[in-house]
């Protein structure tokens, strides 16, 4: 009887290590979509997962003013926290203190002609950013800044918490046996 409580616990415990470890992707949504218009054309910015610390995903669509999807540009991504570059040299700010993304070229999609691009934007630090896109169509080169709010990546905290309750039941686990244990 001893045998099978313990197996129980043991089993109890690895479902729960399972669900700490699973938890923080399942809440993951799509972050909202924003666009901005530029030189007749349409440029959509969404990020595949809320724009957190880290690399995330991003995905730019081009639209041309007829609706037409834009698939042989050449685009790019950079970024600084808080204000754009021209927000920055008009002010004389100090911009060695800020945080910055560096330049990002994104891939076109391979296989279909839609307009999309994606890459992964390495965000440093939370808080309010803007990242300036750049593309290039046809020897033209125009420019779209995007304002992002960066959120503080939450999933190694939970992590670290998952791990010292799991620590923590099975001490529970084991002080519970230990007291259960019949001497003759």
């Amino acid at each position: 009887m001893a045998k099978t409580r313990k197996e129980m616990y043991l089993l109890s415990g690895l479902w729960f290590s399972l669900l700490v470890l699973l938890l923080p992707n399942s809440g993951l949504a799509s972050g909202e979509v924003m666009t901005s218009s530029t030189g007749g054309y349409q440029v959509n910015l969404a990020f595949m997962e809320p724009a957190k610390v880290g690399s995330v995903p991003v995905r730019i669509k081009i639209i041309d003013g007829e609706g037409a999807p834009i698939s042989d540009a050449q685009v790019e991504i950079n970024g600084m926290q808080g204000m754009s570059d021209m927000d920055m040299s008009a002010m004389g700010h100090d911009m060695s203190s800020m945080a910055v993304v560096p330049t990002v070229i994104l891939s076109k999609e391979l296989l279909s002609k839609t307009g999309s691009y994606y890459g992964l934007i390495p965000f440093s630090t939370d808080g309010d950013w803007v990242l300036n896109t750049h593309f290039n169509i046809n020897g033209q080169t125009l420019t779209v800044d995007f304002p992002v709010e960066v959120a503080r990546n939450s999933t190694a905290l939970l992590v670290l918490l998952g791990f010292i309750g799991l620590n923590a039941f099975i001490i529970w686990i084991a002080s519970v046996a230990k007291r259960n244990t019949v001497s003759a």
